[in-house]
């Protein structure tokens, strides 16, 4: 993980947020631009409503934040947005989907 991590670019050196929305973020975690991308494609009105912003400013916060990714990573994070169990979790059979229901 740590070797991954340090391929990844730091929100802090992106420029894409101010001080404020970058403590907003670091509070729940997301500390890379591609941490936020993926928070903000996973759950955008979550995003919206912590950083405060209206859904054109977020858009646009999307696609500066997408510019900054490396090619690979566009690619990974386009797997996986087109896969049907986003979660990275497969449901199991359909006698196992009942337990603990």
């Amino acid at each position: 993980m740590v070797r991954l991590k340090s391929r990844l670019t730091p929100l802090s050196s992106s420029g894409l947020l101010s001080p404020d929305e970058q403590s907003r973020v670091r509070a729940r975690g997301i500390t890379t631009v591609e941490e936020l991308v993926g928070a903000i494609q996973g759950g955008p009105r979550s995003m919206q409503s912590v950083l405060g912003l209206s859904q054109t400013a977020l858009d646009e916060l999307l696609g500066r934040g997408i510019s900054l990714l490396s090619p690979e990573m566009k690619a990974a994070m386009e797997r996986q947005r087109g896969r049907t169990y986003p979660l990275g979790a497969r449901l199991g059979r359909r006698d196992d989907r009942s337990v603990g229901e």
